[in-house]
């Protein structure tokens, strides 16, 4: 085979433009066969610290594609020396010098990519010494081509995908290359992988273990997470971001949460021994009685809210399937679960707490209206992931768990006070909801990804149930300015994390509400 075809993908349309990705395959164009196949990306803050050229209206371009060829790119770590010497080795193999002039080379745009290249191939030579391997008069240009062949009235299969069309094409199929020439597979990207999840320490309707994979794909990368609706602290545990502010409206979950790191030992002693002799209806429904007699304002003391935590775990782990429900006095009244060995999470309170002592999580109690404008004036860099009561899918499906409904009214509420904090402060945002033509509506200034999980709560069966994560839209709201450099701009939207190795539609049960040992 003495045909390469080449592709690159670039920051900028000057000859001398930053190259990101090299895509490269042998090919016989007689019978369509392909052969050795090359492809590598680049960092591209090696190219431009050597005088390689930035456009900020195409890095714009690129904000706005795909999320995964996105995250591949800003996370090469190869120094474009490395992978231009690479590159020529691999086109030197199949032939030498002696074997040079034979080698036609193929490239989507004569005028584009090939002074790219050679530019590259220049940063990157010897002095004197050209690393250029192949001949300038057999250069071809693909596009030429195709325009000769539509004017008699030939046309191909298809064109050739870009990098960008074999990063996404990747993603969604296992496999890359030029899809008229059948292309072999090229490597798989580089991922983050986690095997397990960490557990929460409590039970909770609504738990993100499910769906943490898919979750994890969607959030940002940013300095400071923000929860307006904490829940079981799920997502907190399993994210890797440097600071964390995790509110809820629950005053007897963000005290846990605070005592729970402020106190661990005595926390977890207190909590063994309601546990030891609490097994039971007499003493359940004793210390339910005690937690609801119980006010906020008496948590100020550090021996009360020490008592209020402890409660707060045994209703949860002994209840039944865990759920915190109150009434409209606001007292607990979920009964007795009647399992046989209650649960003591220690170790998941030990890992919850480390990590929120480490990272310096403040907690705060307090509807997401007034909590989301407050920390905006303490959070530098962040992301705000939401996971309000989900919209019912049916009448039959509502499950209220803090007592008063969250309406859609809240909803929309919720989605102004997003966009509020993403006009004055350039906030990001992501939220997860059930998938309805509620959500949809209401939740329209965000980009919607669907995707099935088994159904936990408010469910006879555990059925397949449609759920969405939402991504706020950046034509929304505050435009940041402009882009500057590749790295300042692009960064934030590498992904967290990306889970492999599981069910996606199943996620991660660890029985969060309704399993005995969450």
């Amino acid at each position: 085979m003495n045909h390469l075809m080449i592709d690159i993908e670039t920051l900028s349309t000057q000859p001398n433009a930053v190259i990101c990705a090299i895509g490269a395959v042998f090919f016989e164009p007689s019978t369509g066969k392909t052969g050795p196949s090359f492809y590598q990306t680049i960092d591209p803050r090696t190219s431009q610290n050597r005088g390689a050229h930035i456009s900020a209206d195409t890095v714009m371009w690129w904000l706005r594609q795909d999320k995964e060829p996105i995250s591949e790119l800003v996370g090469a770590k190869s120094h474009e020396i490395e992978v231009m010497l690479d590159f020529a080795k691999f086109i030197e193999g199949a032939f030498p010098e002696t074997k040079k002039k034979y080698l036609k080379v193929w490239c989507k745009g004569g005028s584009f990519d090939f002074p790219i290249l050679k530019s590259a191939f220049e940063r990157s030579s010897l002095e004197g010494v050209s690393m250029l391997p192949w001949l300038y008069w057999n250069e071809c240009c693909f596009r030429s081509l195709l325009t000769v062949a539509g004017a008699i009235g030939y046309a191909p299969p298809s064109a050739p995908l870009s990098c960008t069309q074999r990063l996404n094409r990747r993603h969604l199929s296992g496999r890359a290359g030029l899809r008229d020439l059948a292309a072999p597979d090229l490597p798989a990207p580089r991922i983050i992988v986690r095997r397990a999840m960490t557990k929460s320490p409590i039970k909770w309707a609504g738990g993100k273990t499910r769906v943490m994979p898919q979750l994890l794909m969607q959030l940002p990368k940013a300095d400071c997470l923000i929860e307006p609706f904490v829940g079981s602290g799920t997502v907190f545990m399993n994210t890797e971001y440097r600071r964390y502010i995790l509110c809820d409206s629950n005053r007897a979950l963000i005290n846990f949460f605070r005592v729970l790191t402020s106190n661990t030992e005595r926390l977890i002693d207190t909590a063994r021994g309601m546990f030891l002799d609490g097994n039971n209806e007499e003493q359940y429904y004793k210390r339910r009685a005690l937690f609801n007699s119980m006010q906020w304002s008496d948590t100020g003391k550090a021996d009360t809210a020490l008592l209020y935590a402890a409660l707060f775990l045994y209703l949860n782990r002994h209840c039944f399937n865990g759920i915190y429900r109150v009434n409209q006095m606001g007292d607990h009244n979920v009964p007795f679960g009647k399992y046989g060995a209650p649960y003591l999470p220690a170790d998941e309170m030990r890992r919850f707490a480390e990590k929120a002592n480490d990272t310096k999580a403040v907690f705060i109690d307090g509807d997401f209206r007034h909590t989301i404008p407050y920390v905006m004036q303490l959070a530098y860099d962040a992301v705000i992931y939401c996971d309000p009561p989900y919209i019912p899918a049916s009448k039959t499906a509502n499950f209220t768990a803090y007592g008063k409904p969250f309406t859609l009214d809240d909803h929309r509420d919720l989605v102004a006070t997003l966009l509020d904090a993403h006009r004055q402060h350039g906030t990001r945002a992501v939220i997860s909801n059930s998938d309805t033509p509620e959500t949809r509506e209401i939740y329209s200034a965000f980009n919607l990804h669907a995707f099935s999980v088994r159904r936990s709560v408010s469910a006879k069966s555990r059925d397949m149930a449609g759920e969405v994560i939402g991504v706020l839209r950046g034509d929304v709201g505050r435009n940041s300015g402009a882009c500057g450099a590749w790295t300042s701009t692009i960064e934030n939207l590498r992904p967290a994390a990306i889970w492999i190795g599981f069910d996606l539609a199943a996620g991660f049960d660890n029985g969060e509400p309704s399993d005995e040992h969450a």
